[in-house]
């Protein structure tokens, strides 16, 4: 019923714009052999000590973010020199002061959320178990001008906003896409997702906790058979474990080797070191236009009444 409500239906300009965005493509190493789970392998990479601790707290003064903000700013920063820039787009309204005359590159992310939102009233997720999976695709659109280190504060702030931009943290679009009647969603059926995908499972910290189930030690067998195909080039997943951040790559052999992951991931760490110094400076601040979304400004609107305040 909510899959036909205007309600939603309404959401549908959000979703059908990406249909009419190009995007940036994963280089392989092969093509040779299926994407399969056969092929599948994993890498893992890991931040531990006082930037965890800054990464889940201290960092989100600057500009009023959340850890997936950074760890996606941490992503473009790692993709775009890599990516192949064979798509552009005009610079979307937040960046306009920031770089005009270029145009954005576009690099697509398919999201992966818990699913979890308060969509009805009268429904107690609270007495429920399990995952209730959400994925979404996510079309960064980045200014080049921002990648450089001393811009990366304006690159944080667009990361911010374009995820802020997202409605309902993107559960309707599954519904739009496989459950909607309505013919004007009809595109959206024929968006391709995102060849990288992303997850932030949250903190499993259980260190000094008394609970009844904990983390088996040992690994868990393969939850998919061998001759299934993957759904994406790469996936990225994140968790915080014992107050260490857990980054695990994974990917094909098919399709990428050990090395180029591994360069991939050594660079992911080195991006976010550099974001979390960045916004532990004293410096580092900076409003955006979702922070007053009463007042209905643009960011230039908004840095100007933030310089004559200054």
């Amino acid at each position: 019923q909510y899959a036909q409500s205007p309600r939603l239906l309404a959401q549908a300009p959000f979703w059908l714009h990406l249909t009419e965005l190009p995007a940036a493509s994963i280089p392989v190493d092969s093509w040779e052999g299926p994407n399969d789970e056969a092929s599948a392998a994993e890498l893992r990479a890991i931040l531990d000590g006082a930037e965890v601790a800054a990464l889940l707290r201290d960092v989100h003064a600057a500009y009023g973010t959340d850890v997936n903000d950074l760890l996606l700013s941490a992503l473009a920063l790692t993709l775009a020199p890599w990516m192949r820039r064979d798509a552009s787009a005009p610079l979307p309204n937040w960046a306009q002061g920031n770089g005009a005359g270029q145009a954005a590159l576009v690099l697509p992310v398919t999201m992966e959320g818990h699913g979890r939102e308060d969509v009805f009233d009268d429904v107690d997720l609270s007495r429920t178990v399990g995952w209730f999976t959400s994925l979404y695709p996510l079309y960064l659109q980045i200014n080049p001008a921002d990648l450089a280190p001393e811009r990366l504060g304006h690159l944080v702030r667009g990361v911010k906003e374009q995820r802020r931009a997202v409605p309902q943290n993107g559960f309707g679009f599954g519904l739009l896409r496989y459950l909607s009647l309505d013919p004007a969603v009809e595109p959206l059926r024929r968006l391709a997702m995102p060849a990288i995908s992303f997850n932030y499972l949250g903190q499993f910290d259980v260190t000094g906790q008394q609970t009844t189930v904990q983390p088996a030690p040992e690994p868990a067998d393969p939850e998919r058979g061998p001759a299934n195909l993957r759904s994406h080039l790469l996936d990225l997943s994140a968790a915080v474990v014992d107050g260490r951040l857990q980054l695990t790559w994974r990917y094909s052999r098919n399709r990428h080797t050990a090395d180029t992951v591994r360069r991939l991931a050594d660079a992911y760490l080195a991006h976010l070191r550099a974001l979390i110094a960045h916004c532990l400076h004293p410096e580092a601040v900076g409003y955006t236009p979702s922070d007053f979304q009463e007042a209905g400004l643009s960011q230039d609107e908004l840095d100007a009444i933030l310089a004559e305040i200054n």
